[in-house]
């Protein structure tokens, strides 16, 4: 270890992030064969073409990853949320996927995913501070 030395960096380059990444998917594919991820994003818009929902996320080895899910206030409880989570499954299923996972917060109406039939299956409590970050998955119907 004398001849090596770690380095806090609290603005690493870009190129340096990148090579990172690029090594750890070298690492995995030499393990599990090559494979992608895929971006899945949905939008709903107004008449004057305002995003007023949106759904991003990901499909890769078999499953779909909902990164963000987010509805205009004024339109939340309204089905939005719903057909932009049929509509990512519906693809992702498309695209060959078996499940999908996500997380929340318990403060984000995780209730909203337990009616769209997911199930918790890990927790961490006090993220944020009187909180919960729950991690949730759902089996995709063929």
């Amino acid at each position: 270890m004398d001849n090596f030395k770690l380095n806090y960096e609290p603005n690493p380059d870009l190129v340096d992030l990148k090579f990172l990444s690029a090594k750890i998917l070298e690492h995995n594919y030499f393990k599990i064969g090559e494979y992608r991820y895929e971006k899945i994003v949905f939008f709903i818009r107004d008449s004057n073409l305002n995003i007023v929902a949106g759904l991003y996320g990901y499909t890769g080895l078999g499953w779909l990853y909902v990164d963000v899910l987010w509805v205009e206030k004024e339109l939340r409880f309204k089905g939005f949320g719903t057909r932009l989570m049929e509509a990512a499954e519906l693809e992702a299923i498309h695209r060959g996927c078996h499940d999908v996972y996500l997380y929340t917060y318990s403060f984000q109406e995780p209730t909203f995913y337990k009616k769209l039939g997911y199930q918790v299956f890990g927790q961490l409590d006090n993220f944020p501070k009187g909180h919960s970050k729950l991690f949730m998955k759902k089996v995709l119907s063929k």
